[in-house]
């Protein structure tokens, strides 16, 4: 025992100074200061690499898995989940969330919700032999524990190490490249996405696997269920509505934001159009963006905001069998819609700011966004009109595109991970 103990403590002081050095490095090629802020996550990244080699000292339970999503019990990581509940047996699921009593009644003899960064959390991420996580690989994943990366979209944006970040903020970024680096497979759909995502992140192309979203099964479930689902959580009865159109702006955090919403909210041209057509106009904001919306109470104008979903262990993919239209900017949902083939409007009006100051993976922009653009108001309606009028417009487009992002072009992406990694177990 003593003799572990002392090459624990090697091992912590090799690893300590290997990441003094990388940091110090890294200040110095970016000619960047680090703030108070950058300490944080830093200090967070050694303490979780020092229990990380910790962790690799300590016999993994082959039939545990541990997730873990943001937000908490969503997207790939939930969809996934639930069909390994269906197909393994004597499994234990470990579910890593914030508020663990909002999931009492989801516990059960196969699963365990953990509060994060409590002492139960603890004890099961040095004993789970799985990892799965929808956004980045846990700074403590160790060697002896298997890291499996779903990721949650399709990038059109640029990410990872080329997306543009202050040169001041070192921490963030620098611990979020090397968590990735943790990934031990990483889930894709197609051989394309794989290089992309290989190449954002610099993670070797052998590490991916083209087995499909999880998530997008939902997509896939009854289109009756989804508007039962959606008139409940609106409490309307959508079925009334000629057309059911949702409005899936990307992450801004700006003032800009609230203008192009509100040019649209507020037009009288736009709340008559869609009156007198019919539809159902949603609008969902990005969960980091949701509290500089407001709740409008206008007619055929509703919001539903992430709490509306989450409340109920739903996700947007349980919404979208229902909706006829999309429309978005740059949020790589659109993407999945492609797999349902309907109609998709593209609003940008602050496409050129935003390139230069995010910038884009896939270029030019208007080639890989199959529907009609839109930079009003006026244009916005104009693009609607076509969609409800003309609904196959774009059909060429989007199946190209919507082939050469996805193998697979079903409901079976969770089942083939369950049996890639775990078998009929």
């Amino acid at each position: 025992m003593e003799c572990v103990l002392q090459s624990f403590a090697c091992l912590c002081i090799f690893f300590t100074i290997e990441i003094i050095s990388i940091i110090q490095n890294y200040i110095l090629q970016q000619e960047v200061k680090i703030l108070k802020r950058d300490f944080k996550p830093l200090m967070q990244f050694i303490l979780y690499r020092l229990l990380s080699i910790f962790s690799t000292l300590i016999p993994k339970k082959r039939k545990m898995i541990i997730f873990l999503s943001l937000p908490h019990f969503s997207d790939n990581s939930r969809y996934l989940y639930e069909r390994a509940k269906g197909l393994l047996g004597q499994y234990h699921f470990i579910w890593v969330v914030k508020d663990i009593k909002r999931f009492e009644s989801l516990d059960d003899d196969s699963t365990t919700f953990v509060r994060h960064r409590s002492l139960e959390y603890l004890k099961f991420i040095l004993r789970a032999k799985y990892v799965v996580h929808s956004v980045g690989m846990p700074y403590w994943k160790s060697r002896n524990q298997i890291g499996i990366q779903l990721w949650h979209g399709i990038p059109l944006k640029i990410i990872g190490k080329k997306e543009p970040v202050s040169k001041e903020i070192v921490g963030h970024k620098l611990v979020r490249t090397k968590s990735m680096k943790q990934t031990d497979y990483f889930i894709s759909t197609s051989h394309l996405v794989s290089y992309i995502l290989s190449s954002s992140f610099d993670i070797p192309i052998e590490k991916f696997i083209s087995l499909g979203y999880p998530r997008c099964d939902a997509l896939f479930s009854s289109e009756k269920k989804s508007k039962d689902v959606l008139s409940e959580m609106l409490s309307v009865d959508v079925g009334k509505y000629a057309k059911i159109v949702m409005y899936l702006p990307t992450f801004r955090n700006n003032e800009y934001y609230i203008k192009i919403i509100n040019q649209a909210l507020h037009s009288k041209k736009f709340r008559e159009f869609i009156e007198e057509n019919g539809v159902l106009f949603i609008l969902k904001p990005h969960i980091l963006d949701e509290e500089l919306v407001k709740k409008y109470e206008i007619k055929n104008i509703k919001i539903i905001k992430n709490s509306d979903i989450m409340n109920r262990f739903l996700t947007i993919y349980d919404i979208l069998p229902s909706v006829d239209i999309l429309v978005t900017d740059y949020s790589s949902v659109y993407f999945d819609y492609l797999l349902l083939n309907r109609p998709i409007v593209f609003y940008p009006p602050d496409l050129e700011a935003y390139e230069k100051s995010r910038g884009f993976i896939l270029t030019p922009y208007e080639r890989w966004t199959p529907g009609d653009k839109a930079s009003t108001v006026e244009e916005l309606i104009a693009a609607l009109k076509e969609a409800i009028d003309k609904p196959d417009k774009w059909k060429k487009e989007r199946e190209w595109i919507r082939d050469i992002m996805f193998e697979y072009q079903d409901g079976e992406s969770s089942e083939r991970i369950v049996r890639y990694f775990w078998g009929d177990k």
